[in-house]
């Protein structure tokens, strides 16, 4: 199984041999390179898809590739079998199963299981705006950076750029496995697997931006 976060600072791509970390400025000439590549190294056959909220280029860019890659894999392709051959194979390849989850919607999941507080800071990909998440009431509100207190047990969103200031341990950091997910805070750790979620599968996924543009 393949990670991938596309509602971070950084696009993150992750199994259990590597993690790469693709930036924002030249996203659309770097993802799908970097999926095909993988893919031909060790083909993957199910993505979990961290998908938004967050930046507009990262969201668009990253669900279009993913969404392409499916398309080409369900491509026929004609391998020739030889010149002394008159005729043709076609192999076609089976799509990608996508398993797509909001960050609100995986940390409401992380807070029931005990791994996260009642209350976080979501990125939004703002210079300094974020939202301030309730996981047990499921609501949220545009807070500034600046107006968070030291020390508090706020949970923060994970960003490969620093944005916690002081409040370094409360970042949530993602660590693929064989066929898992370990989400880390401070001390503590959980495994999340695609089954944990309920999520069905798809060979599509749609961004969920989930904020209006600012225009």
């Amino acid at each position: 199984m393949l990670f991938v976060n596309i509602s971070s600072d950084k696009v993150q791509i992750a199994d259990a041999k590597q993690e790469k970390f693709l930036d924002r400025n030249s996203i659309e000439n770097t993802l799908g390179k970097c999926l095909i590549d993988r893919y031909k190294q060790s083909p993957f056959q199910e993505i979990l898809l961290l998908n938004g909220p967050g930046g507009f280029t990262n969201l668009r860019v990253g669900t279009l590739t993913l969404n392409l890659l499916n398309k080409l894999l369900g491509a026929k392709v004609q391998r020739c079998k030889g010149a002394k051959e008159s005729l043709s194979t076609y192999q076609t390849y089976p799509p990608i199963r996508l398993f797509s989850i909001t960050k609100l919607d995986f940390y409401t999941y992380l807070f029931k299981k005990w791994l996260l507080s009642s209350k976080g800071v979501i990125y939004i990909w703002q210079k300094d705006n974020v939202r301030l998440y309730d996981a047990k009431k499921k609501t949220y509100s545009q807070i500034k950076l600046d107006t968070i207190k030291k020390d508090s047990n706020l949970f923060f969103d994970f960003t490969k750029e620093d944005y916690r200031g002081e409040n370094t341990s409360n970042m949530i950091s993602f660590h693929m496995k064989e066929k898992w997910l370990e989400v880390q805070r401070k001390k503590k750790s959980m495994i999340v697997t695609i089954k944990d979620l309920w999520i069905k599968a798809q060979t599509q996924a749609k961004p969920e931006y989930m904020i209006e543009a600012v225009l």
